[in-house]
């Protein structure tokens, strides 16, 4: 069969039948995770919506099982994809500035980028989002000196929790609209070592630092 008959989500109720068929109740599990491997790529490698109750994982090898598995999981949590930006200050790239350009999937270090195929955690955020963060997060509430460990220590304090400025005219504009005031932003500013274990040779000399606006 081809890919199009392959990477289809139509398996499932067969699937499910052939369980039931051999004595699963399936109805007794909170999530169910289709694993289906043809030998051929699928593109995307997975799927997991948000809220939801099952994934599907298209492996192209075995050895992609896991971290897929747990990316698409991360999506049932509400996790969203763990992104990358490049800011530039003229030809120089540079931490943060006003010409920053985001790619899908590049954070190396995070399970819901590229990080999903060297088993990489999520990030501050997405753990504070599941509740499994909230030990190891300082909310900042005046200037100060502080000391994060490495995120994926989880060990003490591993996140900076900070109050995003408002813009007085940004919240203003939003005032009628259906989005949250944007007086509950925060950074979410963490620490991952360059020589992390999770990030591929060519991105050892990357900036140590993550920030997500949330």
């Amino acid at each position: 069969m081809g890919a199009a008959a392959t990477c289809s989500m139509n398996w499932g109720p067969s699937l499910l039948a052939a369980a039931q068929s051999a004595g699963i109740n399936t109805a007794s599990y909170d999530y169910i995770s289709y694993n289906l491997y043809f030998g051929t790529s699928c593109n995307p490698a997975g799927l997991g919506a948000p809220g939801g109750t099952s994934t599907w994982i298209f492996p192209t090898s075995s050895n992609d099982v896991e971290g897929i598995s747990t990316h698409e999981l991360g999506h049932n949590f509400g996790f969203a994809h763990a992104n990358s930006a490049t800011c530039l200050s003229g030809v120089t790239i540079v931490p943060v500035s006003g010409a920053c350009a985001s790619t899908e999937y590049g954070d190396g270090d995070d399970v819901m980028g590229m990080g999903c195929y060297n088993n990489a955690p999520a990030n501050a955020f997405e753990r504070w989002i599941a509740g499994w963060q909230t030990s190891h997060t300082q909310t900042v509430t005046s200037t100060g000196t502080f000391t994060l460990n490495a995120s994926a220590s989880f060990t003490g304090t591993t996140a900076l929790r900070i109050k995003a400025p408002v813009d007085p005219i940004w919240l203003e504009m939003n005032n009628e609209l259906t989005n949250p005031d944007a007086s509950n932003d925060y950074y979410f500013v963490e620490y991952q070592p360059s020589t992390s274990m999770y990030r591929s040779e060519e991105h050892t000399s990357e900036l140590q630092s993550r920030l997500h606006l949330v």
